[in-house]
């Protein structure tokens, strides 16, 4: 009986730490192996008193087509394929309730928020840059001095999965803007 409760005990505890581990990996998997995107961003600089300075940011790009057939209802999971305009931004090609298996590098899992005429307009999962306490206001002030249409978020795209890799402030990586003001 007491090898079977250290063998239980044990089965519990690797999969409290796989599960963090998991997480862990599969948003490095996606930093290591996924597409990178340009989103088009406008950032603002809150603070959350858990997680600290981020740079809160919203997408110029909302809204595309519904797949043929794609049923959606506001706040249920749905997938966006991403495709790349002439001027190197992440567009929205189409909303769809599944991912396609064989295309999965292309498509990112939003939040369905509303449909009308044909168009679905879903929320990113990407929506805050977290930087330390110091370097947020410099980000914002450079935000404010910027050209506002030259600001994106580079997003790297994997299996659904979406994670942002960087802010750029007119053409400059922020991390780069903030070691030179620092």
């Amino acid at each position: 009986m007491k090898a079977r409760s250290v063998l239980l005990w044990g089965i519990v505890c690797l999969l409290q730490l796989a599960a963090p581990l998991y997480l862990v990996w599969r948003w490095e998997n996606t930093l290591a192996a996924g597409i990178a995107y340009k989103f088009q961003a406008a950032p603002v600089d809150p603070f959350d008193a858990v997680r600290g300075r981020y740079v809160a940011l919203g997408f110029a790009e909302q809204k595309g087509p519904v797949a043929a057939g794609a049923v959606l209802t506001p706040g249920e999971t749905a997938y966006a394929k991403v495709t790349v305009d002439a001027q190197g931004f992440a567009r929205i090609a189409e909303v769809a309730l599944r991912m396609p298996a064989e295309q999965n590098n292309d498509w990112v899992r939003v939040t369905f928020v509303s449909q009308r005429n044909g168009m679905a307009f879903v929320r990113w999962p990407f929506t805050r840059y977290y930087m330390p306490e110091a370097a947020a206001p410099i980000a914002e002030e450079a935000y404010r001095r910027s050209d506002k249409k030259n600001t994106w978020a580079v997003v790297r795209v994997h299996d659904g999965d979406a994670v942002l890799e960087t802010l750029v402030i007119d053409g400059v990586p922020v991390k780069e803007l903030v070691r030179g003001q620092k």
